[in-house]
């Protein structure tokens, strides 16, 4: 019982930010310095004001805050795509890559990411939770549940890095975004300026009465996400490119941009209720004019 309790107050946390993260606002690539950090406190506060009965300490979001900041480690951000209308990772040099779906649960292959044992040795002649690399989600249920619960957190927050980046289009549409001179991601700049000293988005949750939503597995998590990213927001390089079929841009239509340019932007006409004829205008979130 005492473990199935445990369970539950992790998958609350993740389900704190899969709501969180569907705010249009930070659908786009993240930070681990910045935005990943800020992200994963909102999610801890949010979390928190929505289970009073296991609330999180201060020190608690912060062993989240810094677990989501060392999963952008060496190789480990190779594994943070996820494609889920073909369930595949990244596809880069002729290398597929594991997915972040993947990479989530996949014990054995984070416990011999530092390549020191080979993996067939995790669950045999080694215990199966010793890696000093493995922060998978079964190694968090059983640190948090069992063994060292600020271990737990930290591996909570790996776990949460790869929810947040489930939510942005570079990384669930296969469009690696390195940043260095023309090839990153044109949000990438933008959302640097959100840090934990400047973003309030769990305030403005907690007073409309907002709650975590809760699913049955980690893999529900990255579905819905990823799914909700792929199929409404494009991202630099794949805007109505052949290989996905969503979003799709029914009309054009130029308006002023934020820095006062006529600029023509792609719609895409969506009815408001199957029974209705009424319809509703949505701009494609492209990232920048069609041409």
């Amino acid at each position: 019982m005492e473990n199935s309790r445990n369970v539950k107050i992790l998958t609350g946390v993740i389900g704190g930010g899969v709501l969180f993260l569907s705010i249009p606002l930070f659908i786009y690539a993240y930070d681990n310095k910045t935005t990943h950090p800020a992200l994963t406190q909102e999610i801890g506060r949010f979390y928190s004001a929505s289970f009073n009965e296991n609330k999180l300490t201060a020190e608690d979001i912060m062993l989240l805050m810094q677990g989501s900041d060392d999963e952008d480690v060496g190789t480990r951000p190779l594994r943070h795509f996820y494609d889920p209308v073909h369930d595949d990772g990244l596809h880069i040099s002729g290398v597929d890559w594991e997915s972040s779906k993947e990479w989530a649960s996949d014990t054995v292959s984070q416990a011999a990411y530092d390549e020191k044992r080979p993996a067939s040795l995790y669950g045999a002649t080694l215990p199966l939770f010793s890696s000093d690399t493995d922060f998978s989600w079964e190694r968090a249920v059983y640190e948090y549940a069992w063994k060292d619960k600020k271990r737990g957190l930290v591996t909570l927050g790996h776990i949460l890095h790869l929810v947040e980046d489930a939510t942005v289009p570079d990384h669930t549409r296969n469009d690696p975004h390195p940043p260095f001179l023309y090839l990153g991601s044109p949000y990438e700049g933008w959302t640097e300026k959100f840090n934990p000293e400047t973003i309030h988005t769990a305030d403005s949750l907690i007073s409309s009465g907002q709650r975590p939503s809760v699913l049955t597995s980690i893999d529900s998590y990255f579905d819905n996400t990823a799914n909700y990213s792929n199929n409404n927001f494009f991202s630099k390089d794949t805007i109505l490119i052949a290989k996905y079929s969503a979003p799709t841009v029914t009309h054009y239509g130029t308006e002023v941009d934020s820095n006062g340019m006529l600029t023509k932007f792609g719609f895409e006409k969506r009815l408001l209720e199957p029974s209705f004829s009424k319809s509703r205008h949505k701009r494609c979130r492209c990232g920048k004019a069609l041409f």
